[in-house]
């Protein structure tokens, strides 16, 4: 492909410019607002440059003398633009990874009872370090829900929820747990934050066994199966809290992960 260098050397592609303005800084222009980065700039550039079209474009010389006609460039690069985006891959939709109606109907109800002013923290909330850290995690899950096994063999929701106003104002770390036999889930508020932050964390759930070997779940009493993570990404306080049962209450402890 030719590269603006070469176009300005070439008088007959050189003539192509007429109908580009300012072509040389079109690659660094930030178009990330419709989809298109750099790379698809350049491509663009380069494609309508290369299409072995530049006869059928001129005018006759008797009108002007090696130009392109304005409009009949403009068609093409912009039907190239999107071709473009059209081939990129559709981003992912992280939205569907926290559905609240996905939770048990006793965790909804206390949700709206007793946190109607909050919601769960959702991918579009975190900061970019926090996004980074969640998006380097996989299999992806929510970043304000954690399911597993954190107090006995029943199933327990964490969440992590953030003010429906202003997220980044603070957050309510909140366990939600039922008695073995019951399917009513009571609330348990491991931590919370009022100040302003909020973006930085996110939660998730993994197995105790890489925290705790038997000797350990010994020491601590802490046999349930999970344990909850508490990721801070902030840019000088990063760390990561992991939340288990033991002696019938959570306990939290920082870790290397």
């Amino acid at each position: 492909m030719l590269g603006y260098s070469e176009l300005t050397s070439d008088p007959v592609a050189k003539s192509w410019l007429v109908a580009l303005p300012d072509i040389e800084n079109w690659p660094n222009r930030n178009m990330s607002g419709y989809g298109v980065n750099q790379a698809h700039t350049r491509w663009i550039i380069n494609m309508a440059i290369a299409i072995p079209c530049t006869k059928l474009m001129r005018i006759p010389e008797s009108q002007q003398e090696n130009r392109v006609t304005r409009l009949s460039i403009f068609p093409l690069l912009f039907g190239l633009l999107g071709l473009a985006v059209g081939q990129q891959p559709a981003p992912k939709q992280d939205s569907s990874l926290c559905r609240v109606d996905s939770l048990p109907v006793s965790v909804q109800h206390g949700l709206r009872q007793d946190y109607a002013s909050w919601k769960v923290q959702d991918v579009s909330g975190l900061s970019l370090r926090a996004h980074g850290r969640w998006e380097s995690e996989k299999p992806l899950s929510c970043p304000g829900i954690a399911v597993g096994h954190f107090e006995t063999g029943q199933t327990s929701y964490a969440l992590l929820l953030v003010p429906v106003a202003k997220a980044d104002a603070g957050y309510r770390f909140v366990a939600f747990s039922a008695s073995p036999g019951q399917s009513d889930y009571e609330p348990t508020v491991l931590e919370k934050m009022d100040q302003a932050g909020a973006a930085n964390y996110f939660i998730r759930a993994t197995p105790i066994g890489k925290f705790f070997d038997q000797a350990s779940k010994n020491r601590f009493n802490a046999h349930a199966s999970d344990v909850i993570l508490l990721f801070d990404s902030a840019e000088k306080e990063y760390g990561v809290d992991a939340y288990y049962w033991s002696q019938s209450r959570y306990r939290h402890d920082p870790v290397d992960y």
